[in-house]
């Protein structure tokens, strides 16, 4: 991409500072965003291929075209430009985009509008839900350390009350000596954590800044140049305000550790460190940047140490390195190693907690997260007893265990506020939100969403990170606003890609495949899942190949092949069984179930339920085990004892009712209608599905009140009642598409003589389905369609 600076209408865009002005203002836009908008005025004589687009500004990396038309309205938005004007981005369809405004080059001595205001850019990313424990080296003198600084430019010291947001790059090492690999994150993981633990200093997580120098290719060379890609990516999605850049080499039988300190004001200050130790070189670069940052040449002794060991130091740092890397697996020999020689050290067994937490290996992650939480109560070390807290809170809501997850997130948001630490208390919100979601309390699940962006606003962020839009999009699929879904899942794609998360871009990817499933759109909704399979494994993530396998056992078993689902069920029972996910343990077998009752083998089927329902229980899962206690009621109606079936039905809804569990209670409700539909008391079926629609739609619940106008509709037609029929057909007509909502407003059309519209239903409804378009849906759209008059 050329560096011309750009002029039209009332805007401005400088590839040089990568800034947007608009009547003289910067405004916030996302480096895709800016980049796909210069593309295109850099490519204005021509159309601009959707392909092409997506290739120039996403090189090498998948994406759907959901996030490249959410790129383009960003970019009208930011422009003062809109879909329906097209103004100066035009939009051709079946091709690509134009950009259509006439476009001024401005000369590189050309005025511009220029303004004296900061750029709104700021952090995005949340931070892994890994809070690495902030540990320190003893104390010691540095022998044979030699230090020598060279200013570049006179250093400011910010004033006391501007918060310092660092980020610690991964060292530039040796390439050619694999046994120093583990310095490149294990030293980065020390510094960033020896300056966190000092005060003044918020380091940046390791992680993301990890993420981020994969995505922009950092090779470590300390020089403005090879830094400035980077830089711009950590101050724009991390709200940075200085970065370290370190590299060691050899020097004679030491080391020489040469390190690089940048401010957002772009001032540059070098120094180097000589000796024998690599870690004792970068205890003393972190005295020298403590001391250039606060104006105070030493650290204080007050945090905890990790061992007076220094190969149990370098072990820790070389499990850190790993863990950042998402190799858990890896790491966690490293801190068993120092935890067998010394086990009452903090900062080894809060590192291998979070490890096995990830690992899915709950059933020894929680006894040791439990001790570490007493420890910490005593020590009165609420810094330590926050993270803490907060994994166990995120281990208890994987497990269901809601009340406890609750618990333990809330006094953790509580210490975060005393801290006046933003971040934990934003990322402690939305895990509470996913707990109140898990409850189907939608509205305490947003209105924590909010209070989450007020504190990562109060972190000095602009831009949102993608755990607001994952969890928002969940949120609106619970409640079947599936475009809304869309919308926010297509934004949370963007923002972990951008970020390099390749764990939570699986996720986005698994969730958009759960949407498009329930859309209909079966094909685009295995591809997602594959891809995000593939990613999982890359990764070594076991508990998440788990999920993805009893997501394509839901597709599969969708489809009619419930063979294929119940092989894909039984492996993700498998992989959560070993990984301790209890849980999803009980929602594999719950897939077992469906499988086997599509297969007709309804004591296999009976069994898997009983199980799960058990595991549920146990968990204290009390939404979930309902749900699978109405699977046992419909097996009970399937066997011809609509008694039992009706009874677990209204048992279920009174404990729904009691517990405010909405989704439980529309399920059950729609149970006892179908159990006085198969007793042949029609009338009393009606009433009961309309009661249910009418509650789906208090409880905002599109999704289920599309499913549950549907059904009525359809026995309204059976009686040849259109005007019945009339008005729950315009619903669907303006709800999401679906192959059930399709065929009953074909079948509306045919019975009012309208078989230009029933054809069209006809067309829609096959393309959307695709390959899972089946021979008996063919069969049975083909005699509505031969029923038209010709």
């Amino acid at each position: 991409m050329g560096e011309q600076r750009l002029a039209f209408a009332d805007c401005i865009i400088d590839p040089g500072t990568r800034e947007l002005r608009r009547d003289g203002r910067v405004m916030a836009l996302q480096s895709r965003v800016f980049d796909l908008l210069y593309y295109l005025a850099s490519h204005r004589d021509r159309v601009v291929g959707k392909d092409e687009l997506m290739d120039a500004v996403w090189p090498g990396r998948v994406i759907t075209e959901t996030a490249l038309t959410r790129a383009v309205m960003k970019a009208r938005k930011a422009i003062g430009d809109d879909a329906t004007e097209q103004a100066m981005i035009g939009t051709v369809h079946g091709h690509g985009y134009r950009f259509v405004a006439d476009v001024a080059e401005l000369t590189t001595g050309e005025p511009t509008e220029s303004t004296t205001s900061t750029t709104a850019h700021a952090s995005t990313a949340a931070g892994s839900t890994r809070s690495g424990f902030r540990f320190l080296l003893p104390l010691a003198l540095l022998a044979a350390v030699a230090l020598a600084i060279a200013f570049w430019a006179p250093w400011q010291t910010p004033p006391p009350d501007d918060e310092i947001r660092l980020a610690v790059l991964p060292l530039a090492v040796p390439e050619d000596d694999p046994d120093m690999a583990w310095v490149r994150l294990g030293l980065m993981g020390y510094v960033s954590g020896q300056l966190d633990e000092s005060g003044g200093i918020v380091s940046v997580n390791e992680a993301d800044v990890l993420k981020l120098a994969e995505v922009e290719n950092w090779t470590g060379a300390l020089d403005e140049a090879a830094m400035a890609p980077l830089l711009a990516s950590l101050g724009r999605l991390q709200g940075m305000t200085h970065a370290v850049a370190l590299a060691l080499e050899p020097s004679g039988t030491g080391w020489r550790l040469n390190y690089l300190l940048v401010s957002s004001g772009r001032t540059f200050q070098r120094g180097t460190m000589v000796g024998s130790e690599p870690m004792a070189l970068a205890r003393g670069a972190v005295q020298a940047i403590h001391g250039e940052l606060l104006g105070r040449s030493r650290m204080g002794q007050e945090s905890p140490l990790v061992s007076d060991d220094a190969f149990h130091n370098e072990a820790h740092a070389r499990g850190l390195g790993l863990a950042m890397e998402g190799r858990c697996a890896e790491a966690e020999r490293y801190f068993r190693m120092i935890i067998e020689a010394d086990p009452d050290l903090f900062a080894p067994r809060y590192e291998l907690a979070s490890c096995l937490r990830v690992l899915g290996q709950s059933e020894e992650a929680e006894p040791l997260l439990k001790a570490l939480e007493s420890e910490q109560r005593a020590a009165d070390a609420p810094a330590h007893l926050a993270r803490v807290l907060r994994v166990k809170g995120v281990l208890y809501e994987q497990q269901g265990r809601l009340t406890e997850a609750e618990t333990a997130l809330q006094e953790s948001l509580a210490l975060a506020a005393e801290l006046d630490d933003h971040t934990l208390a934003g990322n402690d919100l939305v895990s509470l939100a996913i707990v109140a979601q898990d409850r189907n309390d939608w509205d305490e699940a947003a209105a924590l969403l909010d209070r989450a962006v007020v504190a990562y606003t109060r972190d000095g962020r602009k831009i949102m990170p993608g755990y607001i839009y994952s969890a928002r999009a969940n949120l609106a699929m619970d409640q079947g606003r599936l475009a809304e879904a869309d919308e926010h899942l297509a934004e949370a794609v963007s923002a972990f890609r951008e970020a390099g998360d390749r764990r939570n871009e699986a996720m986005m990817l698994n969730n958009l495949g759960f949407l498009r499933r329930n859309q209909g759109r079966l094909e685009e909704a295995e591809t997602l899942h594959r891809e995000s399979l593939a990613i999982r494994e890359a990764i070594g993530d076991r508990v998440g190949v788990g999920r993805i396998y009893g997501m394509l056992a839901v597709l599969n078993n969708t489809r009619g092949d419930a063979e294929s689902a119940l092989e894909v069920a039984t492996r993700a029972r498998e992989i959560s069984s070993e990984t301790g996910d209890r849980l999803f343990e009980a929602t594999a077998l719950a897939h077992i179930g469906d499988a086997q009752r599509t297969l007709g083998d309804t004591a296999a089927a009976r069994a898997a339920y009983v199980q799960a329902r058990e595991i549920l229980l146990d968990i204290d899962d009390g939404m979930r085990a309902g749900q699978v206690a109405l699977r046992l009621a419909w097996i009970d109606l399937d066997e011809g004892h609509p008694d039992a079936a009706l009874a677990a039905a209204e048992s279920t809804l009174v404990t729904a009712r009691q517990n405010d569990l909405s989704q439980l209670e529309l399920d059950a409700m729609e149970l006892v209608a179908d159990v006085r539909l198969a007793q042949g008391a029609r009338d009393v079926a009606i009433q009961a599905y309309e009661d249910t629609l009418l509650r789906a739609r208090e409880a905002g619940w599109s999704g289920k009140a599309n499913a549950l106008a549907a059904k009525l509709a359809d026995l309204y037609l059976d009686n040849g009642d259109t005007d019945q029929a009339a008005p729950l057909v315009g619903a669907l007509a303006s709800g999401e598409d679906s192959l059930q909502s399709l065929r009953v407003q074909a079948r509306y059309a045919i019975m009012t003589d309208d078989p230009d519209i029933a054809r069209s239903l006809y067309q829609r409804a096959r393309s959307q389905a695709g390959k899972a378009w089946t021979t008996a849906a063919e069969t049975e759209w083909q005699a509505q369609v031969n029923s038209i008059p010709r």
